[in-house]
């Protein structure tokens, strides 16, 4: 049951967290956690309602989750991507395992991770270490668009790949917060043969990731809409479809 109100935690702050409510289009949904969570355990999946209209102000420059930071950015990169290891918000920020399911302290300077095998991301590349590994690598490339990222891994000196689902992050110095890190902005895992195969700039189009919504539809002047993502390795969460649309006036968002 923790896991289906998490969901319910998720799709309130979207609405939220953004500051805005849902557009006139439709109606903010009055999601019931009790009767939610109950129906969820006889059916296997809560659905809400099909769509859930969020009006914001603008839209991030990009898809990018470690070039982007702003408020309608953040809550689109908790939807599209997925970290090694995830805060439980219910649970005084408790950490728990995501991408990587155990974590463990090898020596002062390093901290190897076992990662979750059978993950795919939306285009259907599988999930492996070698995607942890690009994902951090980038934060070194002055040319990539996580450049800006480099800075909150400054401890973090390479990332070795000991297997295909497992990882070891060497630091240049002790780090009590890497656990921490590896579960805040920019630790969003991304696909390195994508990435590599058609380059940055469309994958701050694209946005593809493992997390359970996909992009649908994205225009940056005026709607941005997320598909669940059925070949999601949890649960899937209960509303079908997350529509971001661009209402500048706070007067017509409200």
């Amino acid at each position: 049951m923790k896991r289906k109100l998490n969901w319910l935690w998720l799709l309130l702050a979207v609405a939220l967290l953004t500051g805005a409510c849902a557009a006139p289009a439709a109606p903010a949904v009055n999601i019931n956690p009790e009767t939610a969570a109950a129906n969820a355990e006889s059916t296997g999946r809560t659905v809400a309602r099909d769509e859930l209209v969020v009006g914001v102000q603008g839209f991030p420059g990009g898809m990018d989750p470690a070039a982007e930071l702003s408020n309608v950015g953040t809550r689109v990169t908790y939807n599209v991507y997925d970290t090694l290891i995830r805060r439980n918000f219910l649970n005084n920020n408790v950490l728990e395992p995501a991408l990587a399911t155990t974590w463990e302290r090898i020596d002062d300077l390093t901290l190897e991770l076992k990662l979750r095998e059978g993950v795919t991301f939306h285009n259907g590349d599988p999930f492996t270490a070698n995607d942890v590994k690009f994902t951090f690598d980038r934060f070194k490339n002055p040319d990539s668009a996580a450049a800006s990222a480099k800075g909150y891994f400054s401890t973090f000196d390479n990332i070795e790949v000991v297997d295909d689902y497992t990882v070891r992050i060497h630091t240049v110095a002790p780090d009590p917060l890497i656990e921490n890190r590896l579960a805040s902005w920019a630790s969003w895992i991304v696909p390195k043969d994508y990435i590599e195969a058609n380059g940055e700039e469309a994958f701050a189009r694209n946005g593809i990731g493992t997390g359970p919504y996909k992009i649908a539809e994205y225009e940056p002047s005026d709607v941005l809409s997320l598909d669940v993502n059925e070949a999601y390795w949890e649960e899937l969460p209960p509303i079908n479809r997350l529509t971001f649309r661009v209402i500048p006036e706070a007067s017509t968002r409200v």
